[in-house]
């Protein structure tokens, strides 16, 4: 399994895909699937290809599973997997120097479950279709957009360039949104950008309806229709209006057959 999908499983789910794990990474993104799974009770071994630092951060994520006990095969590789129907356990073997091929003592590990983490890849397929040409960044070990060689004019910006952090996103983006303006001619002023919105389940619940579509229900719902999002799949669009700013609007619950109404001001202009 993806070592992401691990932890959706034990995170969003509840479950615990196996009681004995191995995760197999390249990246310290997947040392944190192995931090949850031993908070939720599993045996965890961690196997990383790439050789042992010489000294780990404490705050690092590595440095936080040495921390917590977790053992970590350093410059290793999976090399076999046992088992018929599931498995039941891998054959570790020590990397050479170069990385190029497997050698020593191999060494077996009982376990249920694979986490496997190859780290994160650009999505470069819009810039591929623009027949733009890719370029390999030995330091993050991935394909990035090359802006030099390109066919149509584009603009990669964020995690589709090869920069994942937040901040950096942003920051690519405005100076992307710029640029566009810029080659369009339109004047533009640098204008500071808002924080990320915080996640919708996290708002006060004085500040929690916060939809700007409101759907006008002129006739009563008809037969084998249990509620308004199944009268919605047959209203045309053009009945779906956007309120004007400041006015109130209709906000509905698919779980009941009489849809409630919720009732909150709109404090942003609606896209047109």
């Amino acid at each position: 399994m993806l070592a992401s999908a691990v932890r959706s499983y034990i995170n969003r789910y509840g479950v615990l895909p196996a009681q004995q794990l191995c995760v197999f990474t390249n990246n310290d993104c997947a040392y944190q699937t192995a931090l949850d799974a031993q908070l939720a009770g599993v045996q965890v071994q961690i196997i990383d290809l790439r050789p042992q630092p010489d000294t780990l951060p404490a705050d690092s994520l590595p440095g936080l599973a040495q921390a917590a006990g977790i053992h970590i095969h350093w410059n290793c590789a999976i090399t076999a997997v046992h088992g018929k129907t599931q498995v039941k356990a891998v054959t570790v073997q020590q990397l050479s120097d170069d990385g190029s091929k497997v050698q020593g003592t191999a060494l077996t590990l009982d376990c249920q479950c694979i986490a496997a983490s190859g780290g994160w890849t650009p999505n470069v397929s819009l810039f591929s279709q623009a027949r733009g040409k890719l370029q390999f960044d030995e330091a993050q070990q991935h394909f990035v957009p090359d802006s030099g060689v390109a066919i149509n004019p584009n603009i990669s910006a964020g995690a589709c360039n090869g920069r994942f952090d937040l901040p950096g996103c942003i920051s690519e983006g405005e100076d992307a949104a710029r640029q566009a303006l810029d080659a369009l001619q339109i004047s533009n002023r640098k204008q500071p950008v808002a924080a990320p919105p915080a996640d919708p389940e996290d708002q006060p619940a004085q500040f929690a309806p916060r939809t700007l579509w409101a759907v006008p229900v002129t006739t009563p719902l008809a037969k084998g229709q249990r509620n308004i999002s199944m009268s919605c799949r047959t209203t045309l669009l053009r009945r779906i209006l956007l309120w004007p700013p400041g006015k109130a609007f209709i906000r509905w619950s698919i779980s009941s057959v009489t849809p409630p109404l919720a009732w909150a001001p709109i404090r942003a202009k609606p896209p047109t």
